[in-house]
């Protein structure tokens, strides 16, 4: 018989995006501090991400959030956001998740009326405010990481399009701006292509 292997998880939703929590099962990680330990997975150890979001576990659309032992003694816990593209170092909708997951489960006890706590994401900390009213988590905020124009206005050839006017933004990610009117475009359902 093959050895077995128990990973805990919790599936949560933040705005319709779905992220599995990995509580408990997975060893302790190298890594003085969140971002290493997250630099590790991503380049030693990508498996388990593969595992859980590739069939038959998992699916490409959701995201998997690993609870880790919080390096920065401002933080209650820590996490790393696995998704199909990689691991972003900071989401919304992931400490959304991640913040309701470690109170629904005990790992953070939950406190009635107003609680906050800071969570570590491989990004940095995470300001966290909970709503719960009779044992029951009813909201979750976060005061996201700051956000910056890396790049204002600049032009790109593109083939096929011609000139391009850009900016890139950073909110966790860095994101390309394009204006879609100056494209010829209406971001209407007839414009979407299968």
């Amino acid at each position: 018989m093959k050895n077995l292997h128990t990973i805990r998880l919790l599936d949560t939703h933040a705005g319709g995006d779905v992220s599995r929590i990995v509580t408990g099962g997975i060893d302790a990680l190298p890594g003085a501090t969140v971002r290493q330990q997250m630099e590790y997975l991503r380049d030693d150890a990508d498996g388990l991400r593969r595992l859980l979001l590739e069939e038959p576990y998992g699916i490409p659309e959701m995201s998997v959030d690993l609870l880790v032992p919080a390096t920065d003694p401002e933080a209650v816990a820590g996490y790393i956001i696995m998704e199909v593209m990689g691991y972003p170092i900071y989401s919304g909708s992931n400490t959304l998740c991640t913040a309701t997951a470690v109170l629904e489960t005990g790992i953070v006890p939950k406190q009635e009326g107003i609680q906050r706590f800071k969570l570590e994401a491989p990004a940095g900390l995470v300001q966290i405010e909970a709503r719960v009213h009779n044992g029951v988590v009813e909201s979750v905020t976060c005061e996201g990481l700051p956000s910056y124009i890396d790049t204002y206005r600049d032009t790109i050839q593109v083939p096929g399009i011609g000139e391009v006017t850009y900016s890139v933004a950073y909110s966790g990610g860095f994101y390309a701006l394009v204006d879609a009117e100056a494209l010829g475009f209406k971001l209407v359902r007839d414009e979407e292509q299968a």
